[in-house]
């Protein structure tokens, strides 16, 4: 349970958005049925009213979600945890590049994975020492990347 806590936790802490916690009650019902229709094994969930979009926070196959919903029901953002296998190439030789094979891929985040241009936090630990990338797509291909930020983080 503590680490359920913990997933939805890092879930919230990387979504962009800040809004007011609310139960499951004052969500519209639209969006409501919508997301237990795609979602229908998820039982812990967390709402969140954010100006006029609905964020749901949940742990599915124990991989962390976060999906933000217009007022009419109209996925606005998806974010989700990811294995470190699935990154991309292009962004695990950037970080190759630059430590070697003197690091490990401690997390893997997908920011708008439903987006032509999502973007991907990555923490490595490299010696004693976490850095966490953030990598954006510039063009929709996905051939081309730049790192947008480099930070050292606890």
């Amino acid at each position: 349970m503590k680490k359920l806590i913990l997933v939805i936790a890092t879930v919230l802490s990387l979504s962009l958005w800040a809004g007011d916690e609310i139960s499951e009650a004052n969500v519209p019902e639209l969006i409501f049925k919508k997301f237990y229709k795609q979602y229908p094994a998820v039982n812990t969930v967390r709402w969140e009213k954010i100006e006029k979009s609905y964020e749901v926070s949940f742990v599915e196959n124990g991989k962390s979600f976060a999906i933000s919903y217009d007022t009419n029901g109209i996925v606005k953002r998806q974010d989700c945890e990811m294995d470190a296998n699935e990154l991309p190439t292009i962004y695990f030789q950037k970080i190759k590049e630059l430590y070697a094979n003197d690091f490990r891929i401690v997390k893997v985040f997908l920011k708008g994975y439903s987006s032509k241009n999502p973007t991907y936090l990555v923490t490595i630990q490299h010696g004693s020492i976490n850095y966490r990338f953030t990598f954006e797509y510039v063009n929709t291909n996905g051939q081309s990347m730049y790192i947008q930020r480099v930070e050292e983080v606890d």
